[in-house]
């Protein structure tokens, strides 16, 4: 198994840890739309079970790709891997705008905090 294979996996297996636990807890919701129709009408365990088919069935096939060629399945691993950092970094950004808004207002006029079960779950 290449190095970026098991770095994607283990990226996607914490994502997978931290999405249950956050959603478990309820603070959190799942952004991506494919995944959350399986949270909702499956409920954990079913998510659990799509969103590990999702990314070990195509990094299986790459695996599988590998020995035809190496060097473009390596070099699309890392894209990947690059990829899923940005996409992740950029949406909790983008679904936790308000809150770092919020608190850089703090910073400069008295803010006035709302308890989190009257704001609901947080995003991810």
């Amino acid at each position: 198994m290449l190095r970026e294979t098991g770095v994607l996996a283990l990226m996607c297996l914490a994502d997978l840890m931290w999405t249950t636990w956050a959603v478990a807890t309820g603070s959190a919701v799942e952004a991506n739309p494919v995944l959350r129709f399986y949270l909702e009408r499956g409920g954990l365990s079913c998510f659990t079970a799509a969103k590990v088919l999702l990314f070990a069935g195509p990094l299986l096939a790459l695996e599988l790709l590998r020995r035809r060629q190496p060097h473009s399945i390596r070099a699309s691993l890392r894209v990947g891997i690059v990829a899923y950092l940005l996409v992740y970094t950029l949406g909790v950004l983008h679904l936790n705008a308000p809150a770092m808004e919020r608190a850089a207002r703090c910073r400069t006029e008295p803010c006035v905090v709302t308890p989190r079960a009257a704001r609901g779950p947080l995003a991810r």
